[in-house]
C-alpha cells in the first residue's frame, strides 16, 4: 500500500509532504526516502515508527524535519548529512541517547525540539551552529547541562522539567539569550554568573521553598 498523498509528491515534483497517523507500513516509509526533492516533511502520530533508515540521507534538500508523536527510540547519524536543515522537531517521542556528532555539520540550523523525550544525556552543541535561536530540551530526563559554546544567535532556551542540580558557567557565551526556563529541576542555588547575561528578559526557576521567579514563553 502506498498513499496517494506520497504517490502525488513524486509525480507533481512537490515539495512538501505531511503525513499522521498510523497507516505507515515499512513498505510505504522506503517510498518517502526516494523524494529527494523534498524540503518540507512531517510525519506524526505514528507508533510504527520507532527508528528511522540510513536513506534519510537521500533527502539533502530538506530545511524541515518534524517527527513527532512517533515512538522514535534512536536517530541515525546520517541526519547530520542533512546539511540544509534550519528546522529540527522531534518531540514526543521516547529518544534515549543522541549521538555527540548529530549537529556538527548542520550549520544552517535555526531551531531544535527534543522535548517530551527520555533523554538522559544530550551532545554539547557546536560552533558551526552559528544560526542556532531556539532550543527546547524540555520534559526530559538530563542529569546534566551540555557545555554551551558561543553561540550568538541563540535567544531561547527551554530546559524545564529535568533532572539536573546545576548549572554550567558556558552558559554565559550565549550573549543573545532572551528567554532561559529551567523550573522544575533540582537547582538549589543560580550561580551569579547568570546576570552578565544582559538581554535575558524570561528567566523561570524555582529553587528551595523561599523563593520562585517565574516568567512564561511559549516556543513554537
Amino acid at each position: 500500500m502506498v498513499w496517494p498523498e506520497v504517490e502525488q509528491v513524486a509525480r507533481n515534483h512537490r515539495y512538501e509532504l505531511i503525513l499522521s497517523g498510523d497507516k505507515l507500513t515499512k513498505h510505504f516509509q522506503q517510498r518517502i526516502w526516494t523524494l529527494s526533492q523534498l524540503n518540507f516533511l512531517e510525519i506524526s502520530q505514528c507508533s510504527l515508527i520507532e527508528q528511522l533508515p540510513e536513506d534519510i540521507s537521500k533527502l539533502t534538500h530538506l530545511s524541515t524535519l518534524t517527527l513527532t508523536s512517533n515512538h522514535l527510540t534512536s536517530l541515525p547519524i546520517q541526519i547530520n548529512l542533512l546539511v540544509n536543515i534550519k528546522h529540527l522537531n522531534l518531540a514526543h517521542n521516547q529518544l534515549k541517547t543522541i549521538d555527540n556528532n548529530l549537529f556538527t555539520n548542520l550549520t544552517h540550523l535555526e531551531t531544535i525540539n527534543f522535548s517530551n523525550n527520555l533523554l538522559e544525556q544530550f551532545p554539547s552543541l557546536s560552533s558551526t551552529n552559528q544560526k542556532l535561536a531556539i532550543v527546547n530540551l524540555s520534559h526530559n530526563q538530563l542529569q546534566s547541562i551540555p557545555d554551551f559554546p558561543t553561540l550568538e544567535n541563540l535567544s531561547q532556551v527551554d530546559l524545564s522539567a529535568n533532572q539536573f542540580q546545576s548549572i554550567p558557567p558556558s552558559i554565559v557565551n550565549l550573549h543573545s539569550l532572551k528567554v532561559f526556563l529551567i523550573e522544575s529541576n533540582q537547582i538549589k542555588e543560580i550561580d551569579p554568573t547568570i546576570s552578565q547575561l544582559q538581554k535575558l528578559k524570561g528567566f523561570s526557576f524555582f529553587f528551595c521553598f523561599f523563593f520562585s521567579s517565574r516568567f512564561f514563553f511559549e516556543f513554537e
